[in-house]
């Protein structure tokens, strides 16, 4: 056997790590948000608020994590969490805005939540600039 088969015979017994299916923010995520926003706020205010803590709440917590983390929103007098938990609330807030006939809720949201942290980011640092000098 030449070098390059032997190779290639390697290459081949060498097996690809399989995706785990552990994605935070799922297609029942989206469904969940847009039967969330169909219910009415009186009327249903008990089936939504189980949806919200069961399908919903989650997914948009670990956006907002993964967010702080991704784009470094460091800036911010309080810690990481306290951070995360106003970026979901926030997110929260804009729940009912969401179309799903525009786009997908994991973008939808995702620009909502950096547009937050931009925003709030850039006013920290500039506090933080004037305070130093």
């Amino acid at each position: 056997m030449t070098k390059k088969e032997n190779l290639k015979k390697k290459a081949l017994a060498v097996k690809k790590k399989k995706k785990t299916g552990r994605y935070y923010f799922t297609s029942e995520t989206e469904q969940a948000i847009v039967d969330y926003n169909h219910m009415d706020p009186v009327k249903d205010y008990y089936k939504r608020n189980i949806l919200y803590e069961k399908k919903i709440y989650y997914p948009l917590h670990k956006m907002s994590e993964n967010l702080i983390h991704t784009f470094k929103f460091y800036y911010f007098d309080v810690p990481s969490t306290d951070v995360q938990k106003q970026v979901t609330a926030f997110m929260t807030t804009k729940l009912n805005k969401f179309n799903p006939e525009s786009g997908k809720a994991f973008s939808y949201f995702s620009v909502v939540g950096k547009n937050w942290l931009i925003y709030h980011n850039n006013k920290n640092y500039a506090k933080q600039k004037t305070h130093r000098s």
